[in-house]
């Protein structure tokens, strides 16, 4: 694909990648992969070019019921080892992967001097449960899990967790529980801590792991490449600089609002690699003005979460300025480039 964007001659490339190193197509834990071997998988890929290839391929899946069964997601069906342990070989091996995978797109571009800009990438630590941890028995489960317990429920509960996190401190279930109290507690650090571990054991691997995250800024230091440290971004703006609902959909796509931030945040990008020049008064009012109304909206929405009236009332006025401003911003944007 790289060789193929290469070929439309893009004023720039930016590169947000890998929630779906383990379960996306080829991916070292999919159903359509049939290793984690690197040389393996890339040599698949190039036979795939060929006909005669790809017809073979088609005969010998035609008696692959389980593409066709009703009562399996889509998620289901790629899935094929759902359970990655933590530093387990695969996890390690599909890092390196990962990593080169992503070093090989970047010579690419660089090669053919296309500027490109390396992201790292968001997603939900304080209200995504973790989706497989290891199985034991929390006496009271459901009680913990209300959302309007007292504190003093709430430390009865931290105390039964926290005897149980001793035995098992791997369980990922049992860190999120304990982090939403401290959560609640208002111990933000303590619980970023939970949440982190939660994270970092929770065996079904939807969202990036943390150390393939970290690796990213290395890598594009490494590459002389630009870098958005978006996580840090969505930090920012997130109660207790705990990413949750306030900016993610569900466990790694963001909101309406999320997307517009990442928006915001690569178009600095864009101009700080001079793609878009630095200078130009109109993108500057634009994206000034955008941060304004960001950072009033985004205060509104986390501090409604969960009261009533919804939310809803601050994207009818976000939506109806944005568009204002995006009709004044549109004729001058060719000005952009013009003057820059």
């Amino acid at each position: 694909m790289a060789k193929a964007i290469v070929n439309i001659s893009p004023d720039a490339v930016i590169i947000y990648s890998g929630h779906n190193e383990f379960y996306g197509v080829y991916g070292a834990a999919s159903s359509q992969s049939a290793t984690a071997k690197r040389f393996i998988t890339n040599s698949f890929l190039y036979l795939k070019r060929f006909r005669v290839f790809r017809t073979l391929l088609s005969v010998l899946s035609s008696n692959d019921t389980d593409e066709f069964d009703p009562n399996k997601t889509l998620m289901e069906k790629m899935a094929l080892k759902q359970r990655i342990p933590y530093n387990s070989d695969i996890f390690e091996t599909t890092k390196y992967n990962y990593i080169e995978n992503l070093s090989d797109i970047i010579d690419i571009y660089k090669s053919n001097k296309i500027p490109t800009i390396l992201s790292n990438l968001v997603y939900n630590l304080k209200d995504q449960p973790p989706f497989l941890s290891d199985a034991i028995r929390i006496p009271d489960l459901e009680s913990i899990l209300k959302e309007d317990s007292t504190m003093g429920k709430l430390d009865n509960d931290l105390n039964l967790l926290g005897g149980l996190l001793k035995d098992h401190p791997e369980n990922a279930l049992l860190h999120y529980l304990v982090g939403k109290i401290y959560y609640k507690h208002e111990d933000f650090e303590t619980a970023e801590y939970h949440f982190s571990q939660s994270h970092k054991y929770d065996n079904l691997r939807f969202r990036i792991p943390n150390e393939y995250n970290e690796s990213l800024k290395e890598l594009a230091l490494k590459k002389k490449i630009h870098f958005v440290d978006m996580f840090s971004a969505f930090r920012n703006y997130s109660k207790g600089s705990i990413i949750g609902n306030e900016l993610i959909l569900e466990h790694v796509h963001p909101s309406i609002i999320g997307y517009k931030y990442m928006a915001y945040n690569f178009l600095l990008a864009l101009a700080n690699a001079d793609v878009l020049p630095k200078n130009n008064a109109v993108l500057n009012n634009f994206l000034s003005t955008f941060k304004t109304w960001f950072e009033y909206f985004i205060k509104g929405i986390t501090n409604n979460l969960e009261t009533e009236p919804p939310v809803d009332q601050y994207w009818v006025v976000y939506h109806a300025l944005e568009r204002v401003y995006l009709t004044i911003f549109a004729g001058q944007f060719s000005q952009i480039y013009l003057s820059g």
